[in-house]
């Protein structure tokens, strides 16, 4: 696949000024380099690999800190945007519905537990 069918237009991308990296707000730039070298500048869910410093890649946690996922080396991945989005886009839906007070159907399994 090529880079230009796999990833947005530059416009489209969010561009730090620090050294072209993209920007995943809120995680330390040493822990961020130390993932992306760590990986093989290379997209741990699809295997899309890039240049170091092309922006093409984000860092995300496995964990996400709004659910208690801490910013350490183990609990971050490198992946590509569209590798990225569609996990982003489900674990804010899932942080609306959280936030919206709402509770599981009467009928779910869980509530039966205890």
């Amino acid at each position: 696949m090529a880079a230009a069918d796999h990833l947005p237009s530059s416009r489209a991308r969010p561009r730090s000024t620090r050294k072209g990296f993209a920007m995943p707000w809120n995680t330390p730039t040493r822990l961020r380099r130390a993932c992306l070298r760590r990986d093989d500048y290379t997209c741990q869910q699809c295997g899309y690999q890039s240049e170091p410093n092309s922006g093409e890649l984000h860092v995300d946690h496995i964990h996400n800190r709004a659910e208690g996922g801490a910013d350490v080396l183990d609990n971050l991945v490198t992946l590509c945007v569209p590798c990225h989005q569609p996990k982003t886009q489900a674990e804010a839906a899932r942080g609306r519905w959280r936030r919206s007070g709402k509770r599981r159907s009467p009928l779910h399994p869980a509530d039966a537990l205890g």
